[in-house]
């Protein structure tokens, strides 16, 4: 639950003020899709009315539903929970908030329809524990509560240069605020056609608290200033860099239980009520019937003490409606500051004002007089220098580290984002990973809470000087609320520090009950500083990246993007986790013969392969929600810059620890090949990748490529084997590369791209399929690859299919494998060209498309291919007499060595031996089959260095080709989804062990380049 409660600390709010934050709106009940597949689905909407011109701006009526400017907002990550109750009863079904639509709306699946009479009951946040008990609905006012801190920008309404820094936008989660929708009764019969109209009303079950924290008064001590406790306390710490005072917590200890906790509430009660009911009937029908009783409740925050009341940051605190009194403990940067509190009535659905004035507390923090408890990032390295985890609870109470934070907490591309297996710091991923609604990953779906408990932390050395990274691993996401260019220090005693080698790299994890203090926030200007990131400030060439500039913010100089035609994720977005590109497009999905289909929200994370003059390169990972790979007003996705420039970012190893088998495994970044190099690197914002679009900045020359886009495809111009291309045509296995079907061949020859040993008489050799690259993300699934296709958009048909039969790769004597293999060959000529450096860059996967109307590559099944690949190039000097096949000089830029490991495009599932595909159940009476954990969801990039001797001769060939017997094989079943392809595979004999003898290998681009 994403709701939120925004307040600017400049902002002048009325004290004391009681506001409402119920909700009353317009609701219409509406089937958007009704049955699907073998089992009876019923999917409904209700909407918002947003009769207000301003509803959903923050500032309506319409927009009650949710909190801004002390009203509740709803977010588009939003989930309730839904009951009915009558012919049609459910229990707790997920409902998801649509904000992008107008009016507003949530949309929830039933296995019945709704029928007359029914009443539909909805809660928030949602739970999967909820239960079936309307009467006992279990609702929580959890004693740990998080308010992170955002900067704003009040001209342009966000990011705001460090002048404006004071103004900051306090965003309160109101998941914190359980809220109950009064039941709407069915009225008449819904089926596709009808409509009707309800009212909606959400009723908060918590009160609310504003604190404003503040320090007013005059000191004595020279040292003081005017306000003792706000401003600049570097005066204390005799620092040259400024030290402020932030609220770091607040707490409100009651003098009796009941504050916080969990509760149950009988929705039942809740029939009688109207709009025009009076508040005291809502207070008895809103009241949690205590189960588990807390006596605290503590907000995390980051609001720096201001030295009026009107200008602090508001804090708020949800808890129990209740006269309540006790002890109030603010926790700043300096230490805390102790308050008696008044028993006060605190009433459901109201705010309630408090200012703090630092200066009257009854115990004050004693100024700090040293920094002697620091501990130096070079001897915090240094205290484990073998692979392993080391707790740190024998560390003294006033031990820490100080930092700067380089990541950003919030940001949604820190880290990888987990499916299985076991994390760095030892979570059962499939147990033990928590979220908002309480789900876990499984085969089917994915989650963010690993990248969104993930930070990066630059330590300081001596001489303040900032080298040595590492990765924070919160144990909860709502610990991360630090951001790039906070200054932190973190206490160490209940910390872990972990050391994974093979890259050398440092993660911290940290519990949530330790210890971490805000010095400075927002201080970019220290961290874009050559003393403090010498790495950034300084870019780097790829060839200069070392182990110790790993986790920390690096630019790295000349690079350009492998893949230029296509969008930054060339991926099926019907299989990403659900983000603003592809939420709702899957819903009613039909393939080609009009079946319906849906996609699970199974994958995230992509890489696309950068490489400079050096011939070096390296991965950028980008998860599905980075807002920079798509424009926001059209939700197109964006195109990658076609030029040479920089690229800033996190600098990680994209490994995982995944089995527990011991104490850490890495197994790579497995849907996109496994191991991907040494280094990686993760943009934070927009602004880090700075390129030309031009192609002439370019330092590489293009000599052949070989590509198919649907323009030329429609005009019947590609040649193969020397004549024309038809659909059907047998032996079209011979691909030539020609200006005139709009390919790249600067060669002054004949430039063919083939299957070596492929079947010449098989129909399709060689074959055009549908790609993924469509900036339109529902354009690359409406048809098949056709001649008489007359799909408007130009980017479709680009990938390459080479159809063979998989044992057909190998050389057999009987049953035995030869040892000689074949592959896919490209043969061109270098004849009067001379370079220093040569290249083989292509984008590849492994698949099967089953027949010409049905081989869409978006439902393309994982079927056996071989795993193993690599490269191999032989030279001809009078175009007859050849080399042998050679490797000598063949590197894979990313990996440095000779290899690529194979991963299938995305998975489809055959119903009763019938070939539609649908991705997600055979049918009611067998077994789901689940994506395993390592198939990917896009084509893979590769690049791979070539020896310059092959520069000068009248015919080179390159192939790429098996060399080992490792297959994928297919997951037929729910227990074995998380184990990888070639882990499961068998060695292959001269049967193929599954039905359909044909797969696919499918390419992009492939290309040689030279300079």
């Amino acid at each position: 639950m994403t709701k939120y409660l925004y307040t600017r600390c400049v902002a002048v709010l009325a004290a004391l003020c009681a506001v409402t934050l119920s909700c009353s709106q317009k609701a219409e009940f509406e089937p958007f899709n009704n049955e699907v597949e073998d089992t009876p689905t019923y999917s409904y909407s209700i909407a918002f009315s947003d009769e207000d011109e301003n509803a959903g701006s923050g500032e309506g009526e319409g927009a009650k539903s949710s909190i801004i400017n002390r009203h509740v907002n709803w977010e588009g990550k939003d989930l309730v929970g839904v009951y009915v109750r009558g012919s049609a009863s459910q229990n707790n079904v997920k409902g998801e908030v649509y904000t992008e639509l107008n009016p507003h709306q949530f949309k929830f699946t039933t296995s019945n329809a709704l029928a007359v009479n029914d009443k539909v009951y909805a809660y928030t946040p949602y739970s999967t524990s909820s239960g079936t008990n309307i009467n006992a609905l279990p609702l929580t006012i959890p004693s740990d509560q998080y308010q992170p801190v955002e900067k704003t920008d009040p001209e342009a309404g966000s990011g705001p240069s460090d002048a404006s820094i004071d103004l900051v936008l306090g965003k309160y989660n109101s998941s914190y605020l359980p809220m109950v929708c009064l039941p709407v009764t069915v009225t008449e019969s819904v089926d596709a056609k009808a409509k009707f109209d309800g009212v909606t009303r959400f009723c908060n079950v918590a009160a609310l608290i504003c604190f404003k924290i503040y320090s007013s008064g005059s000191s004595t001590n020279p040292k003081a200033g005017a306000h003792p406790y706000a401003g600049d306390m570097s005066r204390y710490y005799d620092q040259t860099w400024n030290i402020w005072n932030y609220v770091q917590s607040v707490t409100f200890t009651s003098t009796s239980s009941g504050i916080a906790g969990t509760g149950t509430l009988n929705m039942s009660n809740l029939n009688s009520l109207t709009e025009s009911s009076s508040d005291g009937d809502y207070d008895d029908a809103c009241e949690l019937e205590m189960t588990t009783s807390k006596s605290s409740v503590t907000v995390h925050t980051s609001m720096r003490v201001n030295e009026t009341k009107d200008g602090a940051g508001a804090i708020y605190m949800a808890i129990k409606p209740g006269t309540w009194g006790g002890t109030l403990t603010v926790t700043t940067t300096i230490g805390d500051f102790t308050f008696t509190l008044p028993s006060k009535d605190y009433q459901r659905s109201k705010i309630k004002t408090i200012g703090v004035n630092l200066d009257n507390a009854s115990t004050k923090a004693a100024f700090p007089t040293s920094n002697a408890g620091e501990v130096v990032a070079s001897d915090f390295r240094s205290m484990l220098t073998t692979e392993g985890s080391l707790a740190l609870s024998s560390m003294a109470d006033n031990k820490y580290i100080f930092g700067w934070i380089v990541g950003e907490g919030g940001n949604p591309n820190m880290d990888q984002n987990l499916q299985h297996g076991k994390t760095v710091d030892g979570i059962d991923v499939l147990t033990g990973l928590y979220n908002d609604a309480r789900e876990l990953p499984n085969s089917n779906t994915i989650y963010t809470t690993e990248n969104d408990r993930t930070n990066y932390l630059v330590g300081r050395n001596t001489s303040d000087e900032s080298r040595y990274g590492y990765r924070l691993k919160f144990a909860s996401p709502k610990q991360n609320i630090y951001h790039r260019g906070d200054k932190i220090n973190i206490y160490l005693k209940k910390c872990t520090l972990i050391r994974e080698n093979n890259p050398v790299r440092y993660t911290l994890y940290i519990p949530e009950d330790a210890k971490v203090v805000l010095i400075d926030r927002w201080a970019e200007s220290t961290i874009n500083n050559a003393r403090y990131a010498p790495n950034y400030k300084n870019p780097v060439s790829i060839a200069d990246l070392t182990d110790q500039m790993l986790y920390t913010y690096v630019k790295i100089k000349d690079v350009e993007f492998q893949t230029k035609r296509g969008c930054y994720t060339n991926v099926r977005e019907y299989d990403a986790i659900i983000n603003p590109v592809n939420k709702g497009i899957g819903i009613d999905e039909k393939d080609v013969d009009g079946n319906a289909t849906k996609s699970f929200p199974a994958k995230d994370g992509a890489a696309n392969l950068l490489y400079d003059g050096a011939g070096n390169g390296i991965y950028m990972l980008m998860n599905m929600n980075c807002d920079w790979r798509w424009d926001s007003s059209t939700k197109m996705r964006k195109q990658v810059p076609q030029g040479k420039g920089t690229i800033a970012g996190i600098l990680v190893h994209a490994g995982e620890s995944w089995d527990g088998t011991s104490s850490i495994t890495d197994r790579g970044m497995e849907r996109w090949g496994g191991n991907i190099g040494k280094y990686s690197i993760r943009p934070i914002r927009a602004e880090d990748l700075q390129f030309s679009d031009s192609s002439e900045s370019s330092e590489w020359q293009d000599l052949v490529e070989w590509s198919f886009n649907k323009n030329t495809h429609n005009s019947h111009i590609y040649s193969w084997n020397d004549g024309s291309y038809n659909v059907g045509k047998t032996g079209n296995n011979k691909l030539n590369a020609t200006e005139e079907t709009g390919m790249i061949n600067n060669t002054g020859a004949k430039a063919q791209l083939s299957g070596t040993g492929m079947a010449t008489n098989d129909t399709y050799g060689i074959a055009p399929e549908a790609s993924y690259r469509a900036f339109n993300v529902s354009d690359y699934h409406s048809k098949c690859p056709k001649a008489n296709n007359t799909h408007t958009f130009g980017m479709e048909f680009t990938i390459i299919g080479f159809r063979e039969y998989v044992t057909s790769f190998f050389e057999w004597s009987g049953s035995s494998w030869t040892g000689n293999v074949r592959g896919i060959m490209a043969e061109f000529s270098t004849s009067g060209k001379s370079a220093s450096r040569v290249a083989i860059g292509f984008s590849i996967a492994g698949g099967v498309c089953q027949r010409d109307n049905n081989a869409n590559v978006s439902w393309a099944r994982a079927s056996s291919f071989p795993i193993d690949w690599k490269v191999q190039w032989a030279t001809s000097d009078d175009g007859s007499t050849w080399t042998e096949w050679r490797e000598t000089g063949v590197v894979n830029v990313a990996t440095n060595n000779n290899s690529l490991k194979l991963r299938s495009i995305p998975f489809a599932v055959p119903r009763d031996n019938n070939p539609k595909y649908v991705s997600y159940q055979i049918n009611a009476t067998k077994a789901p089959v689940y994506t395993q954990s390592d198939w990917g969801f896009g084509l893979v990039p590769y690049r791979f260095s070539l020896p310059s001797d092959i520069m000068g001769k009248t015919k080179v060939r390159v192939r790429i080709v098996p060399y080992t017997l490792k297959m994928a094989e297919w997951n037929d079943g729910t227990s074995n989804w998380a184990y990888g392809q070639e882990y499961r595979g068998n060695l292959i004999t001269s049967s193929f062990p599954f039905g359909d003898a044909y797969t696919y290998i499918c390419m992009e681009d492939v290309k040689i380049q030279y300079k």
